[in-house]
């Protein structure tokens, strides 16, 4: 198995507890495997992974801090040059689960101008995904505000939650709208969520090898990174 492969592994949760502290070892002292680890990280996931590196090595003694500086330091330089890198360009980190559930709020709904949109849609465009659902269930149900409760419901941490997701997207599908590919790229992501991941791959792989739908490409990445 070659490094990125393992990489990816790693970074997707596909390693047991006994391989991911085998390949933390092997980080820790292999060059050619760390060249490879932060060319494949986007500078979010390198920032965290030496965060985490730091705390690692200075928590065992307050007195072995000094043994450890070397790398403490240049674990430092590196953090602040990755800071430095993010605040200066505008992109969502590949290996991230959230840049794959990202979607947009629509700069308009029917009927209302776009300074009086419902306040589903600002919490929603806010990021206050739980108002944002709550919200969103007290407007009238259609295709598009169960796209969004759906949506929602991914952004929380339990797995209920993000289970209780897919009949929202199953209603959208079935609804006849033009947002059966909005809706089939959602559940995908719910699917792979809640571990029902041959789900997931089987409609990732519909989406990549469909050339018009809208999310080809994302489908295609989702696939390398975690498959």
């Amino acid at each position: 198995m070659n490094y990125e492969t393992r990489i990816n592994n790693y970074l997707s949760g596909g390693m047991s507890s006994a391989e991911k502290d085998k390949f933390v070892q092997e980080l820790n002292s292999n060059e050619d495997l760390q060249e490879v680890f932060f060319e494949v990280l986007t500078p979010a996931y390198a920032e965290q992974y030496l965060r985490n590196s730091i705390r690692a090595k200075i928590k065992p003694a307050s007195t072995k801090i000094s043994r450890y500086y070397p790398v403490v330091a240049a674990s430092i330089v590196l953090i602040l040059a990755l800071s430095f890198f993010i605040g200066s360009h505008s992109f969502s980190p590949k290996y991230d689960i959230n840049y794959f559930v990202e979607y947009p709020v629509p700069g308009k709904i029917r009927g209302e101008e776009t300074n009086k949109r419902p306040e589903a849609f600002r919490y929603f465009e806010e990021r206050n995904y739980e108002k944002a659902y709550a919200a969103f269930m007290k407007l009238e149900e259609t295709a598009q505000t169960n796209l969004y409760r759906g949506i929602c419901l991914l952004h929380f941490t339990e797995k209920n939650k993000q289970k209780s997701a897919i009949p929202y997207f199953l209603k959208v599908l079935h609804s006849g709208t033009n947002l059966d590919e909005t809706a089939q790229w959602f559940l995908a992501i719910a699917y792979f969520q809640t571990g029902a991941k041959a789900k997931a791959k089987d409609l990732l792989l519909k989406i990549s090898n469909d050339n018009t739908h809208y999310n080809h490409n994302k489908a295609t990445e989702f696939l390398k990174i975690y498959y």
